[in-house]
């Protein structure tokens, strides 16, 4: 918008009345400028004599909304107040609503919409979005019986705000209730954007075979119900799935966007298939998506870093503008996964020098990749980073990484300091402290470490077994070994953990037990 020759057009006008003023700060927000807009209410402000009309209310509060102007907005409904428009007007009353949800003020929204004395489908959807957009679902499902109470039938957005709060909480008997409620209205064949909610919903909860269910039922399909299902597969580690949903996709003649790729590209980094994921890459280039998708570039990096190709990991890693901590961890990742340590603490350092902070996942990365290499010296230069953050006081996975760094390192003094600072302690930690123990030599220590995890509540799995065997063996502790066999037995271990069996053969084998051995190995399915 031309401002000056506008603002002469205004000036002229006389006399300057209040439609005049609509037409402007209505202009401003359909072109986008919801600031102009709110500058627009300033200058009208000055002029006394004028009373905004309903429809510059409803323009004013959607410009708030998108600025989030808690300010202003609550000016405007102070006004609105005063001319009563809020007991009159349904649509004012659901643009407050909307413009202090969009604010983070759902106390206030739910206030003004309580006072409303006349509610109808669009003031209960106007509160259902919010309550749902602000993580919610259990109090959208609540306003929903109290709407359903009110006998206010709802429509076809509100389905799709309780189909988005059912999908939030993984509440599947009332997403099933509004599932049935939809078929009955035929609303499924009707709309697209309620089929895809359904399928979003199922895939959310789990329940796939039913997300496919309503796939198949849909009369058309877009982008969106694709690729919500192949998400879904994806997300529920069925990868080969989703390959075979991406060709229908593409057999079906529906173009794929960014989101579809980023999905396709996960289940390629699933299943170890990088040929596909190669094919896929050709695709994004040949259209032009690389340069332009943050998101994209980023899972095409992730996928060749875990199927290992990390030379085309990094061409890509390196062709990204910005890189951010996603970027810079799937590169470190790659190369701490396929056994390049020092390539993964080099990346680790240059990013520290572009100035990005690593998160919780890239100091994981970084602390196996010491492991690996046994510099504990840089171990301990990230084990002080994870200290200056406070990530060992919230992160029990980052104190367990911490522990088996050091045991890798063969610094079991270190381990232990770690271990004893844990303010909380789980099998996984209490595995990599007798591992440590067992494979540097310490099987007496392991045993008493074993025996202190058992004080302490904690039921040992298969690894634990396996470390505790190895330590009787070493000592030839037959009778502390009989005892750990009957445990074994007792969680059926040796028909279900072939490790687990083979090492209570090895245990006995070499404690000179043959004939306790053999009874043991007779019992091992394969």
């Amino acid at each position: 918008m031309d401002h000056m020759p506008t603002a002469r057009v205004f000036n002229g006008l006389v006399p300057q009345k209040e439609v005049s003023w609509k037409f402007l700060i209505s202009g401003c927000l359909r072109q986008g400028r919801p600031l102009k807009a709110l500058a627009m209410y300033a200058e009208m402000q000055k002029d006394v004599s004028i009373c905004p009309c309903k429809h510059t209310f409803v323009a004013l509060l959607k410009a708030c909304a998108k600025t989030k102007n808690l300010r202003t907005g609550s000016e405007v409904h102070a006004k609105i107040e005063r001319t009563g428009w809020i007991d009159r007007d349904v649509f004012i009353g659901s643009s407050l609503i909307d413009m202090y949800a969009k604010c983070g003020r759902l106390d206030k929204a739910q206030k003004v919409f309580d006072k409303l004395l006349v509610r109808n489908v669009v003031c209960w959807n106007a509160l259902l979005r919010r309550y749902v957009e602000h993580e919610q679902g259990s109090a959208a499902l609540n306003r929903l019986e109290k709407m359903q109470f009110e006998t206010i039938s709802p429509d076809a957005v509100t389905f799709i705000c309780i189909l988005k709060a059912c999908g939030s909480i993984g509440e599947i008997v009332k997403g099933k209730e509004i599932h049935a409620d939809i078929e009955r209205k035929g609303l499924l064949g009707q709309n697209l954007i309620i089929g895809n909610s359904l399928i979003d919903m199922y895939v959310k909860c789990g329940l796939l075979d039913m997300a496919q269910e309503v796939f198949d039922k849909l009369p058309t399909r877009d982008v969106v119900s694709w690729t919500s299902l192949i998400a879904g597969y994806v997300e529920h580690g069925a990868g080969e799935e989703a390959l075979k949903c991406f060709q229908k996709m593409v057999g079906d003649g529906t173009p794929c966007n960014a989101i579809t790729y980023v999905c396709i590209l996960k289940a390629c980094s699933s299943i170890g298939d990088s040929n596909k994921g190669q094919e896929i890459h050709s695709e994004i280039e040949k259209n032009g998506l690389l340069e332009t998708n943050f998101l994209l570039c980023n899972a095409l990096l992730d996928m060749y870093a875990k199927c290992g190709l990390l030379t085309k990991a990094q061409k890509v890693f390196d062709r990204i503008p910005v890189r951010d901590v996603v970027s810079w961890t799937s590169i470190i990742a790659g190369y701490t996964e396929h056994g390049h340590g020092e390539e993964a603490i080099m990346a680790f350092e240059l990013m520290y020098m572009e100035g990005v902070r690593p998160d919780v996942v890239t100091f994981l990365c970084v602390l196996k990749a010491c492991g690996h290499i046994r510099d504990m010296v840089k171990g301990e230069e990230v084990h002080a980073k994870i200290e200056s953050r406070g990530f060992l006081d919230i992160n029990i996975i980052v104190g367990n990484t911490l522990v088996d760094m050091y045991v890798k390192c063969g610094s079991l003094t270190r381990a232990q300091e770690v271990f004893d600072g844990l303010h909380d302690r789980n099998l996984v930690s209490w595995n990599a402290l007798i591992s440590g123990h067992a494979e540097l030599g310490q099987a007496e220590e392991a045993i008493k470490c074993f025996e202190r995890m058992q004080l302490d509540g904690v039921s040992p799995d298969g690894i634990t077994f396996v470390c505790i065997l190895k330590a009787c063996s070493s000592l030839g502790a037959t009778s502390k070994g009989i005892e750990i066999h009957v445990e074994i037995e007792r969680q059926g271990l040796i028909e279900r953990d072939i490790l687990v069996g083979s090492t209570l053969v090895d245990m006995y084998a070499r404690c000179g037990s043959l004939v306790k051995a053999h009874q043991v190995f007779d019992k091992l399915p394969v």
